[in-house]
């Protein structure tokens, strides 16, 4: 199976909150994570395009300024949608890199080979399915998480309001004896 990526962008150039000339977006399509993502030994999880960037698999999307580098989707599913900002400029140099590992993954598919529309029609049809099997699957891990925290919160809710009725218990016991001891007092007087 060939190696692929493909990004979908989310916003562009000069909307409001992003300010002119960034580039919002997240990894829609990726075949592959960690030590299968580089080189087809597995020595490496990355890949470096013609242009110095770097494409990195390890844990989550995220964005390296300061050393040309993208984490791309790596072992944490949960993080499969993490939207990117980055500059115009730096979006274009991450095209560049994402076009560079697709051609050079693509396991011998040259740019003089032409592909019919059924072929093409078939591709996007599963890049469409690889995605959506991917989304169900990090909603579903996500769905579990919540359930189970969901589960711990009501487990620590039942614990709390159990430790306050014995306070309340122990301070009314306390009020009662309070009383007693200043109405003994009271007649004693």
């Amino acid at each position: 199976m060939s190696k692929y990526i493909e990004l979908k962008v989310l916003k562009h150039v000069g909307t409001e909150k992003l300010g002119n000339g960034q580039v919002q977006f997240e990894i829609a399509v990726q075949t592959h994570r960690t030590i299968d993502f580089g080189d087809p030994n597995g020595e490496r999880k990355s890949f470096v395009a013609s242009n110095g960037f770097e494409l990195c698999s390890s844990i989550e999307p995220e964005f390296l300024g300061w050393v040309d580098k993208l984490f791309v989707r790596g072992s944490s599913f949960h993080h499969d949608h993490t939207i990117l900002t980055v500059s115009s400029l730096t979006f274009e140099a991450i095209k560049t890199a994402i076009s560079e590992y697709n051609d050079f993954f693509s396991e011998g598919v040259t740019d003089t080979e032409e592909s019919t529309d059924t072929e093409e029609s078939a591709d996007t049809e599963d890049k469409a399915l690889t995605y959506l099997s991917e989304r169900i699957k990090s909603l579903d891990e996500l769905v579990k998480d919540l359930k189970d925290e969901k589960k711990r919160l009501a487990a620590s809710h039942r614990a709390t309001l159990a430790r306050l009725d014995v306070e309340v218990k122990e301070l009314t016991r306390q009020s009662k004896a309070t009383k007693v001891a200043l109405d003994a007092y009271k007649n004693s007087l």
